[in-house]
């Protein structure tokens, strides 16, 4: 059974710049009360970038990825993350 109805992030600010600390709040709605030991927040920020060049004749996709964060906090409770 699902207990969970919504689950939701709330950020502060639509957008934030390199350095700022991110606020907001954790929505948590329920259907019925169950236990829970600990809510636990991953936030990964990722850039893709891919393009195709001809090299000699020879056409080839170009790709990188770069991960400019990727952090896990545990916001409420007990537990490693």
């Amino acid at each position: 059974m699902d207990y969970i109805n919504e689950f939701d992030i709330r950020l502060a600010k639509e957008m934030y710049y390199a350095g700022e600390t991110l606020t907001g709040h954790v929505v948590l709605n329920t259907l019925e009360n169950f236990k829970l030991k600990a809510i636990k927040v991953q936030l990964r920020g990722k850039a893709h970038a891919e393009w195709k060049v001809v090299v000699n004749g020879e056409r080839r996709t170009v790709k990188d990825d770069h991960v400019f964060i990727d952090e896990r906090i545990s916001i409420w409770g007990k537990g490693k993350c």
